[in-house]
């Protein structure tokens, strides 16, 4: 049974035995089939991903060789197939940790939602581990992969926050500010890190924070730019808006946000 990672440096195991693959285009082909495992992706979009500048005729041929290279290196009869529909890398989706991981953010998060804290944070956290460095490295350059890396990025953080919350929530709050702060500063428009941070500091006694957080909240660009509302609604409320915590940063943690300015 194969099992392809591709968020990182790209690892085939068959039957848990590392397979040593070909670099270049016969891997780059394997991991365009992979993002779309058990489908079929048609060898003229094969050939527009990975062969921008040449001919279709001299791509075809060119992506008929790279693919009975990638054959024979996986070792599995059948485990790619061709049709008049293109070729199918046939894999469990599963098996792709590049698609297995969007499956378990959503459970995460699920877990999150539903109150299962502790599982959230367990689940969130295989997920992370998944992540072996930058995502679709050895796929090139070509313009095919940014959404993808978009995309894969967006989990990421997802499955941090998830993870970061989880914890917060468990209690572990003191143990993750340092690291909510840093992420905070990376990506200040995830309101889910803020959200984080904002209830780990009220928990750990936020009244104590210092100023220079309750400055950057005030400074931080208008809410009139963010989807919903940013760090400056999370900032805004006066204690006695409280409502409790735990429920969110759309109004619904005006005690956490209190803390921040008051």
């Amino acid at each position: 049974m194969l099992s392809i990672a591709v968020l990182g440096p790209v690892e085939v195991r068959r039957d848990g035995v590392l397979v040593p693959l070909p670099s270049g285009k016969t891997t780059e082909v394997l991991v365009r089939l992979a993002i779309d495992a058990g489908a079929p992706v048609r060898a003229d979009r094969l050939i527009e991903d990975l062969w921008v500048d040449v001919a279709a005729r001299t791509g075809r041929n060119t992506l008929q060789s790279k693919v009975s290279q990638l054959r024979r290196a996986l070792g599995v009869p059948g485990v790619i197939t061709s049709g008049t529909g293109g070729y199918i890398l046939d894999v469990e989706p599963g098996r792709v940790d590049a698609l297995r991981v969007a499956t378990l953010a959503t459970t995460a998060r699920d877990l999150r939602h539903g109150g299962d804290l502790a599982g959230a944070a367990e689940l969130s956290e295989q997920a992370l581990a998944l992540f072996r460095g930058d995502v679709l490295v050895d796929a090139g350059d070509g313009p095919w992969l940014q959404p993808h890396r978009a995309r894969l990025e967006e989990v990421r953080l997802g499955l941090i926050e998830d993870h970061l919350m989880a914890r917060v929530e468990l209690g572990a709050g003191g143990d993750v500010i340092g690291q909510l702060e840093a992420l905070v500063r990376l990506h200040p428009l995830r309101e889910g890190l803020w959200h984080a941070l904002i209830t780990a500091l009220y928990r750990r006694h936020a009244r104590t924070t210092p100023p220079n957080w309750r400055t950057r909240a005030r400074t931080w660009p208008s809410d009139a730019a963010w989807p919903g509302s940013g760090p400056r609604a999370c900032c805004s409320a006066r204690p006695g808006q409280a409502r409790g915590i735990g429920q969110g940063c759309h109004g619904r943690d005006a005690s956490a946000r209190s803390a921040i300015v008051s």
